[in-house]
């Protein structure tokens, strides 16, 4: 007598996971990055009105790769939140150094900008964050690249005239 296991056509017993996708690590550093500015966001308005120098810096350099992330995700909300970061950043310093405040001068102005940014600002990048996690996102993003993969496809066909 035979038992299903001795059966040669039998698929496999193992289960196998997907392999992540291209777009799926892109998207999981821009969430990454997207809560990260958020947090930095957040600390840093509490962290504005001890003291206003390391956040700013930390605030570009995450924003410029949460716009580097968003950009290569399509994601126009991140990318418009990602520079923001740098935008206010460079603001605050621009006003500090034309008005040539002083630590103490520059402490209170400094600390209200933060706070209206942050009135802003947190809300677009909670809702891009959202928007990186929806699985419409990634369908759309693998049908960009496999048409930009079908349109490089054209392009070499009808070069060769030979």
């Amino acid at each position: 007598m035979t038992t299903p296991d001795d059966n040669p056509f039998r698929a496999p017993q193992l289960s196998f996971e997907p392999a992540e996708t291209k777009f799926e690590r892109i998207l999981r550093r821009l969430r990454i990055c997207l809560g990260l500015q958020c947090a930095i966001i957040v600390f840093g308005v509490a962290a504005a009105f001890y003291s206003i120098v390391v956040t700013g810096a930390i605030l570009s350099l995450v924003g410029i790769l949460t716009a580097f992330f968003s950009r290569r995700s399509t994601l126009t909300y991140g990318w418009i939140f990602g520079l923001s970061g740098p935008a206010i950043s460079s603001a605050c310093f621009v006003l500090i150094h034309l008005l040539d405040w002083g630590p103490t001068d520059a402490q209170h102005p400094v600390s209200i900008i933060a706070a209206v940014y942050t009135t802003f600002a947190l809300p677009l990048g909670l809702y891009a964050w959202t928007k990186t996690g929806s699985d419409n996102l990634v369908t759309e993003l693998e049908n960009s690249f496999d048409a930009a993969l079908v349109a490089d496809d054209v392009q070499h066909e009808t070069k060769n005239t030979g």
